[in-house]
Formats: C-alpha cells, sequence, structure tokens
C-alpha cells in the first residue's frame, strides 16, 4: 500500500505538470522527456497487478491513463480530447485511492473439480498446465469456505 500511494502521488504530481502545458510551446526535448517519464511510471504501475487480480489494479490502471493523457496532450492520440483523458485518469486514481484505503479481504486457494464453484464467491483460476478431469484451482473468500 505504501508502494502505491507513493505511486500515485508522483501520477498526480505529473499530470498536474502536464496540464500546465496546455497551450504552451513546448520544445522537442521536454516532449521526449515526458514521453520516456510517464511511459517509466506506466510500466512501474505493473507491479501492481493486472485488471481484475490485484487488489491495487486500478493504481496500474492509473498509471496507464496518466500515459494517455500525455499521449494526447502531446498530440499522439487525436482521437481523443484532453478534458475526456484527465477525466478519465482522475476517475482511476480515486479508484486507486479507494483500493490503498481499503483492506483486501483474505482468501485461500482450493483444488476441486471444474464446474460449479464450490463455494459462494469464488472464481476458477486458469492455468496453461490444466488437464481434462484433473481437479482445477478455485480462489474463494476466506469467510465463505465451510470445511
Amino acid at each position: 500500500k505504501d508502494a502505491a500511494g507513493r505511486y500515485i502521488q508522483t501520477l498526480d504530481t505529473e499530470v498536474k505538470r502536464i496540464s500546465g502545458m496546455a497551450g504552451v510551446s513546448v520544445d522537442g526535448a521536454t516532449i521526449a522527456a515526458t514521453s520516456r517519464k510517464l511511459g517509466g511510471l506506466k510500466q512501474q504501475g505493473e507491479q501492481f497487478g493486472t485488471t481484475f487480480t490485484s487488489p491495487l489494479d486500478k493504481c496500474r490502471s492509473a498509471g496507464i491513463y496518466a500515459r494517455m493523457y500525455w499521449d494526447v496532450m502531446a498530440g499522439f492520440i487525436t482521437t481523443e480530447t484532453p478534458a475526456k483523458a484527465l477525466a478519465t485518469y482522475r476517475e482511476n486514481a480515486r479508484w486507486c485511492r479507494e483500493q490503498i484505503a481499503t483492506q483486501p479481504k483474505p482468501t485461500v486457494t482450493i483444488k476441486a473439480a471444474a464446474g460449479k464453484p464450490p463455494f459462494q464467491g469464488c472464481l476458477r483460476v486458469l492455468s496453461l498446465d490444466e488437464q481434462p478431469g484433473q481437479a482445477v484451482s478455485w480462489s474463494c473468500p476466506k469467510a465463505n469456505v465451510k470445511l
């Protein structure tokens, strides 16, 4: 959570700096440096997991949308307006902050037959190593598991 908090603060600082560039002539070196910086921040967000699989996945999304906002402001993306791109970033940043403030629910992984989840709220864990007829893994909210 600490790393996510620092990450979202860094993103907010960069997005504010980018917003300050609106209507100002920016040289090529600044554009290149900002592109590298936002690309690095986007990549740094990978540590928070992929969408729907991590309790901090919206922090990763915030990094993606901060980069997208820059791409719109720099003119690399012309199918989006700066206002919409900024709103999308802010929405994902807000969700990131909510995820940081929310305590994740404990889960357990269970091996069981494929098909119907063994308990309410269980999600099947997909694996490339699965064999037909073999037990599969399920990620279940610990509170729902009754053994």
